[in-house]
């Protein structure tokens, strides 16, 4: 009796295991498919940033489009070297890059390249914003070549010492942390906390390293770049009300006066002040809109690429790792496939939406990308060398 129960129970569990590895080959081959766009698509845009800034002096020399620029350069490192390997795992359904289960240099070295490209991607955006909220608070300070460079430095080498030192814990054995493991839901080598041997529970070490690798690699730039960027949308705000203000104070005492304005160089708010339509209204409530919407698309893409990765890190200590064996040599799924599928599909994918956001929305680097494209000619150059003299 208990043979046939036990022979049931085999039966089933290998039933269910059996449709969970075909969930995971079919979010396989969509995966394949995406990434492979994904790295083509971020390469392109990436390498649109790089050549934008590099062919314009005047680019060159801003802080927050060197930083643009470096964002860029780690997103096509990201493109080239890292998602190939992620496309030819997902294809293959496994991780064809290392020759026996005993061997995992590559996994290990993939994993740990990831992990510190992520953590320089996330504080580069940080930075990038708080940069931009300094220049605007702070518009009349001269920033000299060693001013520049100096910046520059205090914001990319803590990053990048930051980033290495990190993401290297799970290459030190003994650490008790966990490692870095192919998750055949994802198709890339990430991060498993390490378990008790005993009990199959989360190690102390493993809870604090993730813990810790949550909130100084996602929470803490996440709350930098909303500060900022919502610090921004308020000066933005202070000033155009300050503007109109001004703009009606001036036109009240011309007409004072009895001196004609024609009201051309008045905003529309200030022409419409002591008598406000509802046109000047609509205008008030379009800006606030668009620009809401503006400061709201930098951290809301920032939360979308890297909350969910960051969520399931957070979460996998206290989530039982199941009895299913190691697919395809892999680590065993520990989250619902689709969760996990997805919650990858969006962190690979960030390089390409990154360069979307701070590139291809970026006017100065389209004119800058135009200008190398198809330089001005002579009589072109002359004439703005004309215009700007007069």
């Amino acid at each position: 009796m208990d043979a046939a129960a036990t022979n049931g129970s085999e039966v089933v569990n290998q039933t269910r295991w059996q449709t969970v590895d075909d969930d995971v080959q079919g979010w396989n081959i969509v995966e394949g498919v995406l990434l492979t766009v994904v790295s083509i698509a971020g390469f392109i845009v990436n390498l649109f940033i790089v050549i934008a800034v590099l062919a314009s002096r005047k680019l060159r020399r801003r802080v927050s489009d060197t930083l643009c620029c470096h964002l860029a350069l780690v997103g096509i490192a990201w493109c080239a070297l890292l998602l190939p390997a992620n496309v030819t795992a997902a294809f293959a359904v496994g991780w064809p890059l290392d020759a026996s289960a005993n061997d995992r240099g590559l996994c290990d070295g993939h994993g740990y390249a990831q992990a510190v490209l992520v953590h320089v991607m996330i504080w580069t955006i940080a930075m990038l914003g708080w940069n931009k909220y300094r220049t605007i608070s702070t518009p009349m300070q001269h920033v000299s070549s060693a001013i520049y460079r100096q910046r520059v430095a205090a914001i990319l080498l803590p990053t990048w010492a930051t980033g290495l030192a990190i993401a290297s814990v799970p290459l030190i054995s003994g650490s008790g942390v966990g490692r870095y493991g192919y998750g055949s839901a994802s198709a890339s080598c990430t991060f498993e906390p390490s378990l008790a041997t005993d009990n199959d529970s989360p190690t102390v070490a493993s809870i604090v390293y993730s813990v810790a690798i949550t909130i100084f690699g996602f929470l803490l730039p996440v709350g930098v770049a909303a500060h900022s960027y919502f610090r921004i949308y308020n000066i933005a705000r202070w000033h155009r009300k300050r503007i109109a203000l001004m703009s009606a104070v001036v036109q009240v005492i011309t007409l004072s006066v009895g001196v004609p304005m024609s009201g051309q160089a008045l905003p529309e708010v200030a022409q419409q002040t002591g008598n406000r339509s509802p046109s000047a209204a609509n205008a008030d409530q379009c800006w606030d809109r668009k620009t809401s919407r503006n400061v709201l698309g930098f951290v809301a893409a920032m939360v979308f690429c890297y909350a969910p990765h960051y969520a399931l890190i957070v979460s996998a200590p206290a989530v039982r790792r199941s009895t299913h064996p190691p697919y395809s040599g892999s680590s065993s799924v520990r989250f619902p496939v689709a969760l996990e599928a997805l919650a990858g599909i969006v962190m690979m994918a960030s390089p390409a939406i990154n360069g979307f956001i701070y590139g291809v929305r970026n006017r100065a680097m389209i004119r800058s990308f135009r200008s190398f494209i198809r330089p001005p000619t002579l009589g072109e150059r002359l004439q703005r060398h004309l215009v700007s003299n007069v």
